[in-house]
């Protein structure tokens, strides 16, 4: 019985290897110049601490920034005008 234990744990040990290694793949990923936001190292580019983020998440966080921008805008002007009155 003890033999059959020993025997038994070699081959755990490499269901678990063979496990992880269909399971933990390297994937490339190519992407178009400009949609890529990192910050670049001296010599290597260090992407662990990177996440992907869908294109249409990144539009409507620039179409929010860009109505931000304009309702300040706005303000700005209507100060201005009260401003330049008195």
């Amino acid at each position: 019985m003890f033999i059959l234990n020993s025997s038994s744990f070699p081959i755990d040990r490499l269901r678990d290897e063979r496990f992880k290694f269909n399971c933990n793949l390297d994937v490339q990923f190519l992407l178009k110049q400009g949609q890529v936001e990192v910050d670049s190292g001296p010599f290597i580019h260090d992407f662990c601490d990177s996440i992907l983020i869908h294109r249409g998440v990144v539009e409507d966080l620039n179409g929010s920034i860009r109505v931000f921008i304009y309702l300040v805008l706005l303000i700005f002007q209507v100060l201005l005008k009260l401003l330049l009155r008195q």
